[in-house]
């Protein structure tokens, strides 16, 4: 009995050393009112230059927005996403055992483009490059994927909207699955043709247009070179002391 006292009594220690070890990182997660998400997924990632996180340290899932985790010092990606919302990914530093941090994230809407040019398909097929994805072509409002041959079963993938990577789930025949070493949903084929429907991408009333960049840098150009063919014109009228005679246009050239 007595050597059982002891077993139980080492035990009893070495569980609170064990406990002390640790730092913990709690907190709130918050999303849009008018968004219904069923469960937020946290997970507390090594910290790595690369955007591929690997496998979490500790990983939950919350249903009412709060979480505890508790792991080793360190520092660390905070990665939090949701479906329909945008992931979020923040660092944190746990200098020393026992330290307790607390952090409070707004989850925000996918930010989805106005205005839909492109849509490709992309995922495991083509090693997540974008230079290789797969055009979808559009017919009666929706991008449908006619070539389905590079899609294999229970395969993820993902969109290309406008060149920019975007999470959609308002399409046929997939289903939703989470990848914790992604930090985000992903599309899982099931089979069939894989169809997007465009219309969940407008938004809702008229948004005021501007100037794209390709015009704004062509302005820029032109700009430029008017300034330069003005200078070129100072030096030459300096040159030959005579001013250019503007109403009759014409310029002295040395």
């Amino acid at each position: 009995m007595k050597h059982l006292f002891f077993v139980l009594l080492l035990l009893f220690f070495f569980a609170c050393g064990e406990q002390s070890d640790l730092a913990t990182v709690s907190g709130y997660i918050s999303v849009p009112a008018d968004v219904r998400s069923e469960e937020v997924y946290i997970g507390l990632y090594a910290l790595r230059t690369s955007e591929n996180l690997g496998d979490p340290k500790i990983f939950t899932t919350s249903t009412d927005g709060a979480f505890t985790l508790q792991t080793k010092p360190g520092k660390y990606i905070l990665g939090i996403w949701a479906k329909g919302l945008e992931d979020v990914r923040t660092r944190i530093l746990l200098a020393k055992k026992g330290e307790q941090a607390e952090v409070k994230i707004t989850l925000q809407k996918q930010s989805i483009p106005a205005e839909v040019n492109t849509v490709s398909v992309i995922g495991a097929f083509c090693d997540w490059k974008p230079q290789k994805a797969v055009a979808m072509v559009k017919k009666d409002d929706q991008w449908i994927l006619d070539d389905t041959e590079i899609l294999v079963d229970k395969q993820e993938y993902a969109f290309l909207i406008n060149h920019q990577r975007h999470l959609v789930y308002a399409t046929k025949n997939t289903e939703i699955a989470v990848d914790k070493k992604r930090t985000s949903f992903h599309n899982i084929y099931s089979g069939g043709e894989v169809v997007l429907i465009r219309r969940n991408f407008l938004r809702p009333g008229k948004e005021a247009e501007f100037p794209s960049i390709a015009h704004g840098r062509i302005l820029l150009i032109l700009w430029l070179r008017w300034m330069s063919l003005a200078r070129y014109i100072v030096r030459c009228d300096r040159k030959t002391a005579v001013l250019p005679s503007w109403k009759q246009g014409r310029i002295t050239l040395p």
